[in-house]
């Protein structure tokens, strides 16, 4: 704007529309202040997690399950959303019939596994090993945690418990360096017909029992 164009009734609207793109940026950014910390601190609930619109999608390839033993395959995508992990589940007529994130505690967190057990002929599970990232400041730690996925035929339900620790590894800032061997089993513990998942994981052991309804107690 040069000086001869100059008028006090332009510049009046020149400074209105640069209050107007201070208090558009302020607005956004504090939407997406609020977005995270809920999710950290586990104050957004998950419907409103979905209804989220994320600006970074990144999915992986498809990959073929059949979760329910129908013969019929459906396909499972891991996605990155605006840096958050979700495991996304479609069948075979492209309905999503399944969604649901992970809580990562560092950098570079990803899921790595994911494998279907028979528990019993109503039910299957997905066990997915998850990678929770890593922290690196003056001592390096890292860790991962099993997810469950409960298939429920009876109930045709699909349902994620987030599971305990199955791995941990830490190297101190006197290079001490330290892991923890893991073992993770689906047997019949107590003979009832429906097989339990077992982790044992730094001397502690935990038998999972399917209860219904997508619930698992750990003991």
């Amino acid at each position: 704007m040069g000086m001869k164009d100059y008028t006090p009734e332009k510049g009046l609207v020149f400074v209105l529309f640069i209050i107007l793109q201070i208090l558009v940026m302020v607005k956004v950014y504090a939407q997406d202040e609020r977005f995270y910390r809920g999710v950290f601190t586990g104050e957004l609930k998950h419907e409103e997690l979905k209804e989220k619109k994320f600006k970074f999608i990144f999915a992986s390839k498809a990959y073929q399950l059949d979760i329910d033993d129908d013969g019929i395959q459906e396909s499972l995508f891991i996605e990155k959303r605006d840096g958050l992990d979700f495991l996304k589940i479609v069948n075979f007529e492209g309905v999503v019939i399944f969604e649901d994130r992970f809580f990562a505690s560092g950098d570079k967190s990803k899921v790595y596994k994911i494998t279907k057990a028979k528990l019993s002929s109503q039910l299957n599970v997905l066990l997915v090993h998850y990678y929770e990232g890593k922290i690196q400041t003056s001592e390096f730690e890292a860790s991962a945690r099993l997810y469950l996925i409960s298939v429920d035929k009876k109930e045709q339900k699909l349902v994620m418990t987030k599971g305990p620790h199955f791995f941990h590894e830490r190297e101190l800032i006197k290079k001490q360096y330290w892991n923890r061997d893991y073992h993770i089993n689906v047997k019949d513990f107590n003979n009832d017909g429906v097989k339990e998942v077992s982790v044992s994981f730094n001397h502690i052991h935990r038998v999972l029992t399917y209860k219904g309804n997508g619930q698992w107690l750990s003991q």
